[in-house]
């Protein structure tokens, strides 16, 4: 549920769609990978851990789960960091309406040689969100 509900959010939100490139007519925004063909900038979410929470009388309906966001750009300076930026934006309004706390615990710049030329560059931040289980 919280999958599905984040990436039809960060999709639909209209301050990522400068920031990122088009795959199939929406920000290139994926669960886990990016398709092969999908261009960059681009974003991808995957869950780290999960978790209910439990009182006395059993298990609520308050769940946590860590995601962990990258930002995936050419350049160095400044596309993966902006977009880093705009998606946790995106969050920080979703505390009001979608989930009943989140915490962002970590963030972090790093890189991956493509080839003896290129670089990947990516911004990556772990989220703790609480969402109420309908």
């Amino acid at each position: 549920m919280l999958r599905a509900m984040m990436i039809a959010d960060l999709r639909s939100e209209p301050s990522l769609a400068p920031l990122l490139s088009s795959y199939k007519g929406y920000p290139a925004i994926f669960w886990m990978s990016r398709p092969a063909r999908s261009q960059l900038p681009g974003v991808t979410l995957q869950s780290i851990s999960s978790g209910t929470l439990y009182s006395q009388e059993g298990a609520a309906k308050l769940r946590s789960r860590r995601v962990q966001v990258d930002a995936w750009s050419l350049n160095v300076s400044s596309e993966a960091p902006v977009a880093f930026d705009a998606v946790r934006k995106v969050i920080e309004r979703g505390f009001t309406d979608r989930w009943r706390g989140f915490s962002l615990d970590d963030e972090r710049d790093t890189y991956e040689d493509l080839d003896a030329d290129r670089r990947i560059f990516r911004t990556s931040g772990d989220f703790m969100i609480w969402y109420q289980e309908t």
